[in-house]
């Protein structure tokens, strides 16, 4: 561990130009990456990738054999399980990307919204179930309507549904919906005029458009008797229109939202999914050039070799030898050092001209069966002893 440490403050303090622009494109790709999906709600694809690779990484960074053949057999199923949980995600993620993916990353969660309406406005249209929806815009309602049950709900098709049901204690007032919540629930309106002598319209659709002649809200009615359905903007109302209508209604009210956004708290949370990932991009740009990087660091080990011997002549042994083992500092990059199988390793000296007797042998003259990428530095001891006698003698 303190090896590690060591070199990975040798890298930090020699970073030069070439790494600091590698990092600083890489943060840029990666700060796009995180602050799309933090936009988009498929953080937890992001984040269970992150944590695969991170654990990839690790495994070659440590060499650490068990879990590197167990990680190879669950990744060849990793991208099967990963599809199969987030198909979901996948699906919409793959349906809204484009060049515009920035502008349309905005409008993932209201399109779920406007689903969700259109879901429910399609059953109370097939099963004749009067409902009457009043969208909010810039202009305040409280002193436009009276009475009104708090909901402060997200809003569903199955909300909805339940809310207008003929035996629901709501049914018969209207819903009130700012942004994406369903803010209260069997609120009376101002009816409209417009129609009274014409006997045209019922109480539900002049109330519809009741509310858009003292406001800039935008109601949708579904007619308890036909089942067609109505929007009134402006003061004005259109009957029997479309599913496909009301979609581009709704789609135009949130893009219109989400471009004039005052709230300060949405501009706070922005800055903050900003800055939340310009942290974490840096943070993971950082690591990961250290990670590759790191098996590039020269380091230095102490090892202690063997002496080993070859070519002794027949009838001869080796009676006295100094040092069995050679303690050696060597030098090479991290992860050819980490590659390195230290039994396998070994001094081999040559006895071919030797003779009986005492011998001094220089380590430096010796055979280092050690590969032609590591360096050895020092060895201790520099010379090794022996004597060698013949296998007769007592």
């Amino acid at each position: 561990m303190n090896d590690f440490l060591l070199s990975i403050l040798y890298l930090w303090k020699n970073l030069t130009l070439k790494d600091i622009l590698d990092i600083f494109l890489t943060f840029i790709f990666n700060f796009l990456i995180i602050y799309f999906v933090f936009r988009t709600y498929i953080w937890r694809i992001f984040f269970l990738v992150s944590i695969l690779i991170l654990v990839s990484y690790t495994i070659k960074l440590f060499n650490l054999t068990l879990s590197n053949i167990y990680f190879t057999y669950f990744l060849s199923f990793g991208v099967l399980i990963i599809i199969i949980i987030f198909q979901k995600e996948i699906r919409r993620f793959i349906e809204n990307f484009d060049i515009s993916f920035f502008k349309k990353s905005k409008i993932f969660k209201n399109e779920l919204i406007i689903e969700e309406i259109i879901r429910a406005l399609k059953y109370f249209s097939e099963n004749k179930i009067g409902c009457l929806l009043v969208f909010k815009n810039k202009e305040e309602l409280k002193d436009k309507v009276h009475d009104g049950i708090i909901l402060n709900s997200n809003i569903s098709a199955e909300l909805l549904i339940s809310i207008f049901q003929k035996n629901s204690p709501l049914h018969d007032g209207a819903v009130i919906i700012e942004k994406d919540k369903i803010k209260l629930a069997s609120v009376v309106l101002p009816l409209s005029h417009k129609f009274l002598n014409k006997n045209k319209i019922g109480t539900r659709h002049r109330a519809g458009l009741g509310i858009t002649e003292e406001s800039d809200a935008f109601s949708i009615i579904v007619s308890e008797e036909t089942g067609k359905i109505s929007f009134a903007e402006n003061k004005e109302i259109n009957f029997d229109v479309s599913l496909n209508f009301i979609e581009e209604k709704l789609l135009n009210y949130y893009l219109k939202n989400n471009k004039n956004e005052k709230n300060i708290l949405r501009k706070i949370f922005d800055v903050k999914v900003a800055l939340s990932s310009l942290i974490i991009a840096l943070i993971f740009s950082f690591s990961f050039w250290t990670l590759i990087n790191y098996q590039k660091v020269k380091i230095q080990k102490i090892v202690y070799l063997p002496v080993n011997f070859k070519n002794l002549k027949e009838g001869y042994y080796i009676s006295y030898l100094s040092s069995e083992k050679i303690k050696t500092v060597i030098s090479g990059y991290n992860y050819d050092l980490n590659r390195i199988k230290e039994d396998e390793l070994q001094f081999i000296f040559d006895l071919k001209d030797l003779d009986v007797g005492n011998h001094v042998l220089l380590v430096k003259e010796a055979i280092a069966n050690i590969p032609s990428n590591i360096k050895i530095l020092t060895t201790e001891p520099e010379v090794i002893k022996l004597k060698i006698s013949l296998k007769n003698e007592e």
